[in-house]
């Protein structure tokens, strides 16, 4: 697809010069149906409904942003978001299945059964009376625009600024997205150290984009994005701790630790794994590739997994062999982390339930096995074992080999197998 994008829109005629110019002063380009690529069967049933309705009401509703990118690399969209010139209120008049949200912006999301279009009015232009921190962050941003001109200004992205237009089914790029999509460059739209200090948060996205696609950070934003890392400590700790799924959770976590390390984000994001020795890097970085291959195949990733996971490798030698200074560190880490990151006391609880029975699986007793293997957790704490082992841990290998056969044997091979085992320690009584 990308080969077919810089056939049809490059010349190679163009010159350094003229490139430059088109930089400074955006020119609006339309790419009708027959030269785009993009289908209607690629695109979401309920969101071509949500497009089709609000045009037969008299409506502007373009698809918009990362959808449209994507769709233009060939790569299959997570979400499909439509674009309007209908304030929210006006789309909830045309959908009776439509909730509106947020307190920043206003958003319509229309509900399909499970699935959710989420509907944003245009964005207006800066008029320059935004409240915003001594830091340049800006704290409140709810003009609507009029037109689909002043929406595209206010992308973060030129290449979340395409629009597909289901009136006619063209693309329209109003900020040279396109060009930037066929020299795989993530590009801000304006001042890149003033977007940045606006909404810090763009800094993560700008990362995440970056590694999801394989594209390259701008040369000036790069720079930025460096000035500018401290302002994500005043981002709220919600905030940060969803980017940091969306990070680590869409399948290039393998990319995004490396660039995280680069562009010295992790000690604002995690502290606790900011100096990390060898042989702690390598099993983060073979936590990230199992993680990048579960995604892969189309498989869950589990919240409370991630964190046990990296939790791991922050446990000292007296903790690896004493269940109370196990959680007693369990409880310090997620004590400084929640500090940054809103970790809900729900995952902090499923986190220890996994390093719990983890540590009962490292050393099996008599009279204990059953109860483990009938666990909620169990395969997430048996999955962290593998996961050692694939970071070079061979001291779980038989460990590993042992509950396998426990786990895929018959009662009487069970018994026999835990016949061999240490018994079960008492715990002293209180007098």
């Amino acid at each position: 697809m990308l080969q077919f994008l810089k056939k049809v829109f490059h010349k190679s005629s163009e010159s350094e010069e003229s490139t430059d110019t088109r930089r400074a002063t955006p020119t609006v380009a339309v790419i009708p149906r027959a030269e785009h690529g993009i289908s209607r069967t690629q695109i979401n049933e309920y969101a071509l409904k949500v497009l089709y309705r609000l045009k037969d009401r008299g409506f502007e509703a373009y698809l918009v942003g990362g959808c449209v990118r994507d769709l233009l690399l060939g790569v299959t969209p997570k979400d499909f978001d439509v674009v309007t010139n209908a304030l929210p209120e006006e789309v909830r008049s045309v959908f009776k299945n439509c909730r509106l949200i947020g307190r920043r912006f206003r958003l319509a999301h229309v509900y399909f059964g499970e699935e959710i279009i989420e509907v944003a009015t245009f964005r207006g232009r800066d008029t320059g009376d935004v409240p915003t921190t001594d830091h340049g962050r800006v704290l409140r941003d709810n003009a609507y625009g009029v037109s689909i001109e002043e929406d595209a200004e206010r992308r973060d992205f030129t290449a979340n600024a395409l629009y597909y237009n289901i009136r006619d089914f063209s693309v329209i790029d109003f900020q040279n997205g396109w060009d930037d999509l066929c020299s795989r460059e993530l590009r801000v739209i304006g001042d890149p150290e003033q977007r940045f200090r606006e909404d810090p948060v763009r800094m993560l996205r700008a990362i995440r984009f970056a590694t999801k696609l394989g594209f390259t950070i701008e040369p000036n934003a790069a720079q930025a994005l460096k000035q500018c890392i401290p302002l994500l400590s005043g981002v709220s700790s919600a905030r940060l701790f969803d980017e940091l799924l969306k990070l680590f959770m869409l399948g290039k976590s393998e990319a995004v630790w490396p660039a995280l390390k680069e562009n010295h984000i992790l000690p604002i994001l995690l502290p606790a794994w900011a100096h990390l020795n060898d042989a702690q890097e390598r099993y983060v970085m073979a936590l990230m590739h199992a993680m990048d291959a579960r995604v892969a195949e189309g498989k869950h990733v589990s919240v409370p997994f991630f964190w046990a996971a990296l939790m791991w490798t922050r446990l000292s030698e007296k903790t690896l062999s004493n269940l109370s200074a196990l959680e007693h560190m369990i409880g310090e880490l997620f004590a400084e982390q929640c500090r940054i990151a809103g970790i809900s006391q729900r995952i902090i609880m499923q986190v220890r339930d996994i390093l719990a029975l983890h540590f009962q699986l490292q050393y099996p007793r008599r009279g204990r096995c059953e109860r483990c293997i009938e666990h909620s957790r169990y395969r997430a704490a048996y999955d962290l074992l593998l996961l050692r082992a694939q970071a070079g841990d061979t001291s779980v290998t038989n460990t590993i080999a042992w509950w396998t056969s426990y786990a895929a044997g018959d009662e009487p091979a069970r018994i026999a197998l835990e016949a061999r085992l240490p018994a079960q320690r008492r715990r002293k009584s209180r007098s």
